[in-house]
């Protein structure tokens, strides 16, 4: 329980950072130990909508347990995201007064997403300069965006809103100082 609440403080933590205005200073990054992260760290994903960050620290040495943990992280927060974009665009559309039917949307939404990215692979992974934390990146497969995407279709929502939306927020989130030129290991 403890590594479970060590884990959503440290996620927290490096969210609030990247949310804070203009980016991460080179202090921040080195404070945190993420002066060597590849930009899909600092960036929590790819800039797309269907990619996620997930960590974990490293106990006892034990890699192969904090890549699963990781990954699980990674997976709920792309999850998350998905549903948190849908509903905000259905909050945005002024035609969509039912607050109850746009919950149920958002929530069938998610659990099927969640369902689809079971099977989803890491597509980058690494390790905090000091070893005792790692970093995976999942991505949606084309199979399985293409299942949300006509979902909402189904349920008139505009998935190039949803995606724009995303998109946009990744791109006001880029660090002020990349301190770096990494790619995904």
């Amino acid at each position: 329980m403890k590594k479970y609440i060590m884990m959503g403080v440290s996620v927290a933590t490096f969210l609030f950072l990247i949310g804070c205005g203009g980016g991460i200073s080179k202090e921040a990054l080195e404070a945190t130990g993420l002066s060597d992260a590849p930009e899909w760290v600092i960036n929590g994903g790819n800039g797309k909508l269907y990619s996620s960050v997930g960590d974990a620290p490293i106990i006892d040495k034990n890699v192969n347990f904090a890549r699963t943990e990781a990954t699980a992280s990674a997976r709920a927060e792309l999850a998350k995201q998905i549903g948190l974009k849908i509903q905000s665009v259905l909050e945005k559309d002024s035609t969509r007064k039912d607050k109850t039917l746009n919950e149920n949307i958002v929530a069938k939404i998610k659990e099927v997403s969640q369902q689809l990215l079971v099977d989803t692979k890491p597509s980058a992974t690494w390790i905090d300069n000091s070893g005792t934390r790692l970093y995976v990146m999942v991505v949606m497969s084309e199979e399985a965006v293409a299942q949300v995407r006509k979902m909402m279709k189904d349920a008139n929502i505009d998935f190039a809103s949803v995606e724009n939306q995303a998109s946009t927020q990744e791109t006001q989130n880029q660090p002020s100082a990349s301190a770096n030129e990494n790619t995904a290991n």
